[in-house]
């Protein structure tokens, strides 16, 4: 029997007949992805890309006092290096759906796990001077360069530091979820109130006019979308924070940080955590593992979508109940 990963590999490249449609776009990345074997490493499309959502604000540029509008635009992008939000059924009634806020999505990666956290700060600070010295203007005074580069790494590495380790994410299960908190807009605002919530969940969470029924039988997966969100009132939207404790030390680390240097290190980590790879993968001898990797990682949804076309509806349903029944009985 082939393997999950081996069989999404040939799926992605047509191999199945599968790619059509929607998904004809996903093979079309990853086939791009593969393509950049033959080319050299250009890191330019990287900063360009840094330049669309803000670009570098130099030491005495204007701050702005709001980094929602930032947050949001990584989130539209996949980029999520403070936290990530998505929608899902609701925990209590699954005829709704609620939005969740959890770990930043590369904290699902088993290497972000490593208990190796010496090895991983000097690879990591590594990266990190590498990408700041083609963010920083060529033509910056070098003290006030190094200046620049000392003040990004110290922000990336604190946020580092409070992000769980592998041991710490079974006392912070026991302890604070086995009853999660269902917060609202205003409740949220009050209790984490370094990013403009309602704000955020406008301008991120996608749009339709009549919504979308996420349990609907139609088998068409490239239709199913998340529901309309518009926090205008507490009782339209419900959120659920997966790790209160991880939010609370993001607050206290955000507010002691001035604005200008969490906007150039949320680029900065936008960009060595989500297009590292793009840039950099000719150096990589397995070629179709990290471009797998990289189409899963920006592309989740599409992808999961794509591998559970594969089954019927039927089959799906029975699989859900096998699990719902599952979690019960571990209740």
């Amino acid at each position: 029997m082939k393997s999950y990963r081996t069989l999404m590999r040939e799926t992605l490249t047509n191999e199945t007949g599968q790619m059509v449609a929607a998904f004809e776009k996903l093979g079309q990345f990853y086939d791009t992805c593969r393509d950049f074997k033959k080319k050299p490493v250009n890191f330019t499309p990287v900063y360009e890309l840094l330049n669309e959502l803000g670009g570098y604000l130099l030491p005495k540029s204007p701050e702005s006092t709001d980094i929602t509008s930032l947050i949001s635009a990584l989130l539209k992008v996949n980029g999520a290096p403070l936290f990530d939000l998505y929608v899902d059924v609701d925990l209590y009634d699954r005829t709704k759906s609620s939005v969740y806020l959890d770990f930043p999505a590369k904290h699902q990666n088993y290497e972000f796990l490593a208990e190796d956290q010496k090895n991983r700060d000097v690879q990591r600070s590594r990266k990190i001077r590498e990408i700041v010295r083609g963010f920083l203007p060529k033509n910056m005074d070098p003290k006030e360069q190094s200046s620049e580069t000392d003040l990004l790494l110290q922000f990336c590495l604190s946020l580092e530091k409070i992000y769980p380790k592998h041991k710490d994410l079974y006392n912070w299960v026991d302890v604070e979820q086995r009853v999660y908190v269902t917060y609202n807009v205003t409740y949220l605002q009050e209790s984490f109130g370094y990013i403009k919530w309602r704000s955020l969940l406008n301008t991120t969470l996608r749009y339709r006019e009549n919504g979308a029924d996420l349990h609907s039988d139609n088998n068409d997966t490239n239709r199913v979308r998340p529901p309309t969100y518009v926090a205008s009132e507490d009782q339209q939207i419900y959120v659920y924070i997966t790790a209160p404790r991880y939010f609370r030390s993001l607050g206290k680390l955000l507010n002691r940080s001035s604005k200008r240097i969490i906007h150039n290190g949320l680029l900065l980590l936008y960009a060595m955590d989500t297009w590292h790879d793009i840039a950099n993968v000719t150096a990589v001898k397995e070629w179709e593992a990290p471009c797998y990797q990289l189409t899963r990682s920006v592309f989740g949804e599409a992808v999961s979508a794509l591998y559970v076309r594969q089954y019927t509806p039927k089959y799906l349903e029975i699989l859900v109940d096998r699990v719902t029944a599952l979690f019960k009985r571990v209740k």
